[in-house]
């Protein structure tokens, strides 16, 4: 037999699995999973039996619904012993997984806060295929098998996620993680607003930039895959992107949003990060960035763009014993502004500033003034509408 077929499968976690209260500090979190269909064809039971590894060739699971329930302070937790929580466990003697092709087809994750809260906190759809992909273990002597971080090897194929905002998506066409290579990668990457230019604010119920971006690729070098899967840390030396294409649109015709919402600097959003990061360089090449606009009462859009984007950053970290040693995140950055013109800033922020201080400086070189003539044309029509 090299095939197996599951259906309607649900995996529901025993009450006992949490442990006796008091015993560890950690909260509990536990896992539902709803599958409705599961093919696996093409296992090869010699190679189970006689070198404990499981090889597959083809998988395809559909319509799973992954429900991750994350337990609050005091609640009864789940004893751990002495195997990191972050790691893999399964009850069975395998040395090793190799799955040469699975595709995870129409599935969700569900964050939700507690057993008795109906509703789902945060829920992503997602569609993608693993190919080639390979997990290594070590065998415990309780016969238990622990995923080794060192020797994670996965590759993504034809990746979509819909985001639980419901207003964006995100595709990538290639991803990979190599723990042998130190390295992460992706291909093919993009943002998608998931409705129109005109739509999208009128959607939301107020006036917000709509972003779109594409990036051709990126590659994380010497990061350390098995710090982030057992510690939840992500740690690289640096991150290259090449061929970004960066776009903003606002449609001012939609109201402004109610209330005071103060803006937020990028420090802030570092230091707020749940996940500890550490990323020494980011080097970006060949960016383009385009910001569009449409007034009130304006018959066409004014548009600027800069182009061939080169941007610089360091010690993007919120990991207080970096911090610690050097504070600053410094930026530099150079464009051709509406392709014609060169255009160069230097800015350097203090992360761990509340007040989120920066110093700024940019230069630009002499320009043609007919090169800002749509944008001036579009704004003085509005301007001469409102007179």
């Amino acid at each position: 037999m090299n095939r197996i077929t599951l259906k309607k499968f649900h995996l529901i976690p025993e009450p006992d699995l949490n442990g006796k209260p008091g015993h560890f500090n950690q909260p509990s979190s536990y896992i539902e999973v709803e599958l409705p269909l599961l093919k696996i064809k093409g296992i090869s039971l010699y190679k189970y039996i006689f070198f404990k590894t499981l090889n597959v060739r083809r998988m395809v699971i559909k319509g799973a619904r992954y429900k991750i329930f994350k337990g609050s302070e005091g609640e009864p937790v789940r004893e751990s012993g002495n195997i990191p929580k972050n790691n893999i466990t399964l009850p069975l003697n395998l040395r090793s997984v190799f799955v040469k092709f699975c595709h995870f087809k129409n599935c969700s994750v569900s964050y939700i806060g507690s057993r008795n809260q109906k509703e789902a906190i945060k829920k992503f759809d997602l569609d993608f295929m693993l190919i080639n992909s390979k997990l290594d273990f070590h065998v415990l002597r309780t016969g238990h098998s622990i995923l080794k971080p060192e020797t994670l090897e996965l590759t993504f194929n034809k990746i979509r996620i819909n985001l639980p905002d419901r207003f964006y998506s995100v595709t990538i066409e290639e991803m990979g993680i190599s723990a042998p290579l130190s390295k992460i990668w992706m291909h093919l990457a993009s943002l998608n607003p998931r409705y129109p230019k005109y739509g999208f604010s009128r959607k939301l119920g107020y006036r917000t930039d709509r972003k779109s971006l594409k990036i051709k690729w990126a590659h994380f070098h010497g990061a350390d895959v098995a710090d982030l899967i057992e510690k939840s840390r992500f740690q690289a030396e640096q991150l290259s992107i090449r061929g970004i294409y960066w776009e903003f649109f606002r449609n001012k015709r939609v109201p402004r949003r109610t209330g005071i919402r103060p803006k937020k600097f990028p420090q802030e959003y570092l230091r707020n990060l749940k996940a500890n990061i550490r990323v020494e360089r980011v080097k970006i090449s060949d960016g383009f960035i385009v910001y569009e606009e449409r007034a009130e009462i304006a018959d066409k859009t004014a548009k600027i763009f800069f182009s061939k984007v080169k941007m610089d950053l360091e010690n993007i970290t919120n990991i207080p014993h970096y911090l610690y040693k050097r504070n600053d995140l410094p930026i530099s950055a150079s464009s051709r502004f509406m392709g014609k013109t060169d255009f160069s800033l230097k800015m350097r922020l203090s992360i761990l500033d509340r007040h989120d201080r920066f110093s700024f400086s940019g230069n630009m070189q002499s320009m043609d003034g007919s090169l800002i003539n749509p944008i001036l044309n579009a704004l003085s029509r509005n301007f001469i509408k409102k007179s």
